[in-house]
């Protein structure tokens, strides 16, 4: 079980490696709480226009935070 901060340190570690896609798999995730939200949009806004952020697990966040507005933000699996 990831808390949030843990969640934003992974997050910066693999941006640090310059992915072209960022996949964010929720599909072990049972609790979402509104700090893991806003880590996800944090996350999408440093990605920037050079990195795909997607969500996937078929989970229903990764659905939810989807219609989040953005075009950087899209369920999906790893390519």
């Amino acid at each position: 079980m990831l808390t949030t901060p843990q969640l934003q340190v992974a997050i910066r570690e693999a941006l640090r490696d310059a992915p072209t896609v960022l996949v964010l798999d929720l599909t072990e995730v049972a609790f979402f709480s509104s700090a893991a939200i806003r880590a996800v949009i944090e996350a999408r806004d440093a990605t920037g226009d050079h990195i795909e952020l997607r969500l996937a697990g078929g989970h229903y966040l990764a659905r939810t935070l989807a219609d989040v507005p953005s075009r950087r933000i899209r369920p999906g699996r790893e390519p």
